[in-house]
This record gives C-alpha cells, structure tokens and sequence, in this order.
C-alpha cells in the first residue's frame, strides 16, 4: 500500500499574533513529533489540546484524523477528516486520507470518489493516483482503470516503488506478465527491501514458466519477511512447478501455518 501525505502547515490562529495561537503550534508541534515517532496516543492528546484552543482549525482535525487512522479507528478518523473539509474545503491531503480510511472500511466507491476529489484540487497527487489505482483493483477489479492511475502516479513521481510494484501487479492481472517484470525490476531497484516487490516479481516470472529464476525472489521475500503467508504459497507452488515436491510441502505447510489453517 502507498503511503499518506502528512503535509499539513502549521497555521496560526484566525487572528495570529496571540499567545494562544503560539500554543496552538507548541500543540501542534508535540502531536507531530509523538506522530512521527509512532505515539498515535500522544500524538492525539496533543492535538485534543490543540483544538480546545482552536476548535475550528482544520489542520489539526487533518492530523488526529491521520492518528486514529494509524489506529485502526477509522470511523474517528473519517470524521476529523469531515471536520477538516468543513473548516478548509480545499485541503487535498484530507480528501486522499479520508478515501483510505474508506478504502480500509472496504468503501470503495466513496473512497474513489474522495481520491478524485484530492486529484480535481491537486491534479499531481501521486498518492491519490496510487490509492484510487488499488481501490479500483482491489474493490472492484479494473484493472484498465487501476493500470491507467498507476501511470499516472509513475509519472508525477517516478521514484515512488509502490507505484511501480502495483502497477506491475496490475499489468500481471491483465495478462502481461513481461510488462509486470519490467515494472518489477523498477521497484526492486528504488526499494530493495520491499518484499512484496520480490514476491510479485517472482509470481511474473512463475507466469513467464521462469520457475528457477521465481524461487530465488521468493527466498528474498520471505528473507525480508519471515511471516510472508502468500510468499511462501507461491514459493511452493513454483517449486511443485519444479517437481521439488518435498520442498514444495514444506513451503505450504509453513503458509498454511502462518494463515492460521
């Protein structure tokens, strides 16, 4: 999954030269940094803080709503995203965010509403195009559509190696599994440890019948992530493809114990 915009300013109050507006920031400040270091708690009580000072400041319901987000709370989360866009219509970062909490509620409609709303204010969003892409494949299974944001997200940002990762997976269900290698390789040499990369790479070249060249990417995969369940499916069934039976068992033994099965 790509990840969120934390782009939001630090503003000061409606009038600007106050001392609440000053705590407002120190608010705003400490909940960034309690964020950014992974204390979502913290980082909400900062900015609980925060707006009894300032109700009605849109960047600091854009950030909690982010914090409930990582949370898992995405119904709060949704709701401070609200409130952001009813303090500042315009705020593109809230609109994407707001669409992944959806798209983690499996909303995929209004989430892709939501990612087309961030695009209509900031038509460079590469994390909108990334986001709405998966919420196309994922929730309703275009892949054209996902293919088409995906491009769109590679060439507003060509560093970003999800973008490359998915769109390589897109290509793959579309059955274009060279396309899929090429966009994999990319994302492998961005983002070397990311594992689904090696994963999706080696399901490409399973598709290619290159099962001696899929294991190894697998071996990285499941090296990067020990609790990689699909990684080792997939592992499996190349080395079947093989005729490493006894290896192949193994393989889906340990997925099949990873999934809880």
């Amino acid at each position: 999954m790509a990840r969120r915009s934390f782009g939001f300013l630090l503003l000061l109050a409606a009038f600007g030269c106050g001392k609440p507006a000053k705590r407002v920031n120190d608010y705003m400040n400490a909940g960034n940094a309690a964020y950014n270091r992974g204390d979502q708690d913290a980082a909400i009580r900062e900015f609980d803080a925060a707006l009894k000072l300032d109700p009605k400041n849109a960047d600091v319901f854009h950030a909690r709503g982010l914090a409930y987000s990582d949370k898992g709370e995405y119904d709060r989360a949704i709701q401070d995203f609200d409130d952001a866009l009813k303090y500042e219509p315009n705020l593109a970062n809230a609109y994407n965010n707001r669409g992944l909490a959806k798209s983690l509620k499996r909303d995929h409609d209004a989430a892709i509403a939501d990612y087309g709303e961030c695009l209509r204010l900031d038509p460079r969003h590469a994390a909108a195009y990334v986001n709405r892409g998966l919420a196309y494949a994922q929730g309703k299974k275009d892949y054209s559509k996902a293919l088409a944001d995906f491009n769109e997200a590679v060439r507003f940002d060509p560093e970003r190696a999800m973008a490359f990762n998915n769109r390589g997976l897109a290509k793959l269900a579309l059955n274009d599994p060279q396309g899929a290698l090429d966009d994999l390789n990319r994302a492998i040499q961005l983002d070397p440890n990311l594992a689904l990369a090696w994963n999706n790479r080696g399901m490409a070249r399973a598709k290619l019948k290159e099962y001696e060249r899929a294991v190894p990417d697998f071996d990285v995969a499941v090296k990067l992530n020990a609790g990689y369940a699909n990684a080792y499916q997939n592992r499996g069934a190349a080395r079947l493809a093989m005729g490493a039976n006894a290896e192949a068992e193994k393989d889906f033994t340990e997925a099949q114990r990873l999934m809880g099965k």
